[in-house]
C-alpha cells in the first residue's frame, strides 16, 4: 500500500470513528440501534451455545411435548382419542423428528373426519393442495408463520437456527419450532368455522393461474357477494 492509499485509509477510519462518536453521544435512535444490535448478538450467541452445549435436544423435546399437548387439547374437545406425549427418554432429534411427524398424521386422520364428506380431504396436503380445507389450513398456517417470524425478531433471536427442524437454505427453522407451539389453536378456529361449509363454497382450482388476473378476479366476485 503506498502513502497516497495508506492516508486515505486512515481518513476514512478516523471520519468512521468520529461520525460513531458524535452519533452516539448525540442521536439517540442511533445509540439505540447500536444497543440493539449488541443485544442481539448476546442473544443469538447463545441461542448458539445451545445446540452445542445439549440444551439444544432439551428444547427440541419441549417442543415436540407441547406440540403434541396442544393436539390432545383439540382432540379431547372433540371427543377423539388423545396421544401420549412422553418424549423425555428420546436421546436424538431424528427420533423427535419421527414422533412429531407420526403424530401429525395420526392426528389430522382424526380431526378430518369432523368436517363434512363433501369437503373432506383424503389426507393432509401443504404443497400444491387445491381442495378447500388443506388450503384453509395452509393459509391459517401461513398467518401464524408471519406473526412467529416477527415476535422472534422482536426477541432478538436468529429465525433461521432452529432446535428441532432442520437446517435449510432460506428454511426460517426456528419460526418452524415455535410455530408447532400455536398450530392446534388454529386447528380449533378452523374446525367450529369450518364445519358447516359446503362444497359449493369453494373454487375449486387446478392451476397456478389462481395466482395472477384470475385468482385476483374470482376473489374478487366472491368478495362482492358477500359484501
Amino acid at each position: 500500500m503506498n502513502t497516497q492509499k495508506k492516508k486515505e485509509f486512515y481518513r476514512v477510519c478516523l471520519m468512521h470513528a468520529w461520525l460513531g462518536f458524535v452519533g452516539w453521544k448525540f442521536c439517540p435512535s442511533l445509540r439505540w440501534n447500536q444497543l440493539y444490535a449488541i443485544e442481539c448478538v448476546k442473544t443469538r450467541v447463545c441461542q448458539y451455545q445451545a445446540l452445542e452445549n445439549g440444551k439444544g435436544i432439551e428444547i427440541a423435546k419441549q417442543i415436540v411435548k407441547a406440540k403434541i399437548e396442544g393436539q390432545n387439547r383439540v382432540l379431547k374437545k372433540y371427543g377423539l382419542k388423545p396421544f401420549d406425549s412422553n418424549v423425555e427418554n428420546v436421546r436424538n432429534k431424528k427420533r423427535l423428528l419421527i414422533i412429531e411427524s407420526r403424530h401429525a398424521r395420526l392426528y389430522f386422520s382424526q380431526i378430518r373426519k369432523l368436517f363434512p364428506k363433501s369437503i373432506r380431504p383424503e389426507k393432509r396436503k401443504t404443497y400444491k393442495a387445491y381442495d378447500g380445507i388443506n388450503n384453509v389450513f395452509n393459509f391459517g398456517y401461513y398467518v401464524l408463520k408471519c406473526r412467529v417470524h416477527k415476535a422472534l425478531l422482536k426477541a432478538k433471536l436468529e429465525p433461521y437456527l432452529g432446535f428441532l427442524h432442520s437446517l435449510q437454505h432460506g428454511k426460517p427453522s426456528l419460526v418452524c419450532d415455535f410455530q408447532d407451539l400455536y398450530r392446534y389453536l388454529i386447528d380449533d378456529f378452523l374446525i367450529e368455522r369450518c364445519r358447516k361449509l359446503r362444497k359449493n363454497d369453494f373454487v375449486v382450482v387446478t392451476d397456478f393461474i389462481m395466482r395472477l388476473k384470475m385468482g385476483k378476479r374470482i376473489i374478487s366476485a366472491n368478495m362482492k357477494q358477500i359484501l
